[in-house]
């Protein structure tokens, strides 16, 4: 019964490293450290102190999704197609944004949480 049990082990492990093939390695994308390819830079408008301008930065070699979600902290989270987001604060404070992209390399994704905190006065 351990013969079996080895044989059938054995061509299990063979079958599932057979599954990836090249295209599957070729199309793998490290979500581990994809959100070090990604940095959110921000400006507070001179005529409103709580309108904040946003910008997704992407310097990674993969497909950027077009839409990304936005949670501005304040409880409001928005699905913004490109890397582009303005949002005004009701209340002056110290937020933390979280910005959710998605990178796709063939049919492989990762959508890597950036987060940047902000001063609203």
């Amino acid at each position: 019964m351990k013969k079996v049990y080895h044989v059938l082990f054995i061509l299990g492990l063979f079958m599932g490293f057979n599954s990836c093939g090249s295209d599957d390695a070729e199309n793998a994308i490290d979500c581990l450290f994809e959100p070090v390819n990604f940095n959110v830079n921000h400006v507070i408008s001179p005529k409103n102190s709580k309108e904040v301008s946003f910008i997704l930065l992407y310097t990674g070699e993969h497909n950027l999704d077009e839409e990304v979600t936005w949670n501005f902290g304040d409880g409001t989270t928005l699905k913004i197609s490109g890397t582009r987001a303005t949002h005004t604060y009701s209340d002056a404070g110290s937020y933390k944004v979280v910005v959710k992209p998605t990178v796709r390399n063939g049919d492989a994704f990762c959508s890597p949480s950036v987060d940047r905190n902000i001063n609203v006065e």
